[in-house]
């Protein structure tokens, strides 16, 4: 999705079609940031993945045959923040892994916070999209550390998703030093 039912930062008022544009706007400076390219968009509704699950794994395994991925790189059941199109995600990421015989792994929190990590997600939770909690974090396997700096550019590419706040609101120092220092994932077998 794009994000365009996600209206709880934004400074000033927009349609969903604006959003939807400026959502598009931020994931493509997001990318070439990163150097990510081709990116592939699957339009599915904000919110509402979950009833759209057939197509989402029918357009996700015709991409994957396109590029014949190496890995499948998805939520957990968890969905991180217990966000219910991120918990699709997951349900999809697994079919797909299984249907290509490619290996899972799922994006997690650093092992430094997997106890606390869910209270604070729940606390900062200002829409109906996501699950009353949070399945057990899967325990990191895999480490990718990040240049130093990194993740905060990626994240001030997004600035409908910010409301001037403090991007990782809820979350101690020490916290935020994880989540920006390095992605962590759980190899699924």
């Amino acid at each position: 999705t794009l994000g365009e039912k996600g209206t709880s930062h934004l400074r000033r008022p927009m349609t969903r079609r604006q959003l939807k544009a400026t959502r598009r706007k931020e994931l493509m400076a997001c990318a070439k940031l990163v150097h990510l390219a081709p990116v592939h968009i699957l339009n599915l509704p904000d919110g509402g993945v979950a009833a759209k699950r057939r197509i989402f794994s029918k357009r996700s395994l015709k991409l994957a045959k396109k590029f014949f991925p190496d890995a499948i790189l998805t939520f957990g059941p968890d969905g991180l923040t217990g966000h219910n199109d991120h918990i699709t995600c997951w349900h999809v990421g697994r079919q797909l892994a299984k249907s290509l015989r490619c290996p899972l792994y799922l994006f997690t929190v650093p092992p430094k916070i997997r106890t606390k990590a869910a209270g604070w997600f729940i606390a900062r939770r200002v829409n109906p999209h996501y699950q009353l909690r949070i399945a057990p974090y899967k325990r990191a396997s895999v480490r990718v550390p990040l240049p130093p700096g990194l993740k905060k550019k990626i994240i001030r590419q997004h600035p409908s998703q910010m409301d001037g706040k403090s991007t990782y609101r809820g979350f101690p120092a020490y916290a935020i030093k994880e989540f920006t220092s390095a992605e962590y994932f759980a190899h699924s077998r």
